[in-house]
């Protein structure tokens, strides 16, 4: 069994099972930014899960496979819109210009989607055309967006944590969220990467898993810290004071 085929299913697996209790918890308790971040790793998993059907099984270039490889396209943008959506709910809910970011990147990728298919490229792998850049280089934006917005505030909270006026779970948290933003801000530039230099579409797939899996495990503890974890980000936070 090839490396890559064993890193799609550990993708699978872990996006589906991280994602699913995550969602179910914001969608019982009304709680928005689960809903969002949990919708974005469960179509994480949805994604590989479409792309090994496309790439690994007998229905790659079939009818059913060509389906597979834009349905997996599509999760890709509901992935990324999911993540603009909580990025925006969490660090930037009032402001006029994250609201327009929003917009214009959504707007990129619906456009993106249509001019390529417009062109016959409902994959989105054709690299000849500026639709598969647009789609890319905005996805590259909102998951580096991801990123920042957590990194910035925990930088902040840890200097009040340490000194006593704040809470270290909760900076921990955050700093967990920009982990996610990390491995997929990372992803996406191995998969451009792919895009610009490699004729094999799978050629960095146990790469860009890896950098996705260890932002998807910083969620699940963001949201299910085991109880050793949590009394060591307690005791981190004492030597620290």
């Amino acid at each position: 069994m090839s490396p890559e085929l064993i890193a799609n299913g550990f993708a699978v697996a872990v996006g589906l099972g991280v994602g699913s209790p995550i969602l179910l918890r914001g969608l019982r308790t009304a709680d928005k930014p689960a809903i969002y971040l949990g919708l974005a790793v469960f179509l994480e998993g949805l994604e590989w899960l479409l792309w090994g059907i496309s790439i690994y099984t007998p229905l790659g270039g079939t009818p059913l496979g060509d389906a597979a490889e834009i349905g997996c396209r599509l999760a890709i943008t509901a992935m990324a819109t999911a993540m603009l959506l909580f990025t925006r709910e969490v660090f930037r809910p009032a402001s006029g210009a994250a609201t327009f970011f929003c917009v214009v990147a959504f707007a990129a990728m619906a456009g993106a989607l249509i001019g390529s298919g417009m062109s016959g490229d409902w994959a989105g792998y054709r690299t000849d055309t500026a639709w598969v850049w647009l789609e890319n280089l905005s996805q590259l934006c909102i998951f580096a967006w991801a990123f920042g917005e957590p990194v910035a505030l925990y930088l902040n909270m840890r200097k009040r944590a340490q000194i006593g006026l704040g809470d270290p779970i909760v900076a921990n948290r955050i700093l967990l969220w920009s982990i996610y933003g990390a491995g997929f801000t990372l992803s996406q530039l191995l998969w451009v990467g792919v895009l610009s230099v490699y004729e094999d579409l799978t050629a960095l797939d146990v790469m860009i898993v890896g950098a996705a899996t260890a932002g998807e495990i910083a969620v699940w503890l963001a949201f299910f810290p085991p109880r050793q974890y949590l009394s060591w980000v307690h005791h981190r936070a004492a030597e620290s004071a």
